[in-house]
């Protein structure tokens, strides 16, 4: 059995090319789900109505990631609903996201203007300077901001290809590294054993 070293070179560096290029989305960053700007006059709960039945809801910030997308995808845009607002009528004012599941991060806080001020004002919108602002529900706005997490599925599917790369990867690095020291008896070997 002849085996050709730089071929396996050739894997290996194919392997790092494949690994580096799908290391530019890892757990952290990345996103595979997007924001939407809509430029119609809504209530709060008319445009989460409208935000649920074409997209997923109104507009989920889980992180300061996504706090900065959203930002910088609502740049020269006026007054929008988002998906923060309070139940009405509790004492103790708990701010949570329409999108069930997703829990109020409390370390947004330095968005949050005027959250805390006005009895009535139990939904949330971005004004122009992108704070959060509270204002009455019923009110309407110009525009909204839609949330749309449907492709959040091939989030499992790209993990098990990255598994699977960096396993060929790792291989391919051990295969590199015996016949660099002339073992190809040994991996022979271990061939034909399996």
């Amino acid at each position: 059995m002849i085996i050709n070293v730089n071929q396996n070179r050739a894997k290996m560096k194919w392997s790092l090319f494949l690994l580096s290029l799908m290391g530019q989305c890892f757990l952290s960053t990345c996103r595979l789900y997007e924001y939407h700007y809509i430029s119609e006059s809504k209530t709060w709960s008319e445009a989460q109505s409208y935000c649920r039945e074409k997209y997923t809801d109104l507009a989920t910030v889980y992180d300061m990631t996504d706090m900065k997308r959203l930002l910088d995808s609502t740049e020269n845009q006026g007054e929008a609903w988002i998906g923060l607002c309070n139940n009405p009528g509790k004492e103790n004012r708990k701010w949570h996201w329409s999108l069930p599941g997703v829990e109020y991060n409390e370390s947004e806080a330095k968005y949050l203007e005027s959250l805390n001020n006005g009895d009535d004002k139990n939904c949330v919108y971005m004004d122009e300077s992108k704070t959060y602002m509270a204002k009455e529900c019923t009110k309407e706005l110009n525009e909204f901001i839609c949330y749309d997490g449907e492709n959040m599925w091939l989030l499992f599917f790209y993990y098990i290809i990255i598994l699977i790369v960096v396993s060929l990867f790792s291989i391919s690095l051990i295969f590199y590294i015996v016949l660099s020291k002339n073992l190809t008896g040994l991996i022979t070997a271990f061939i034909f054993a399996i």
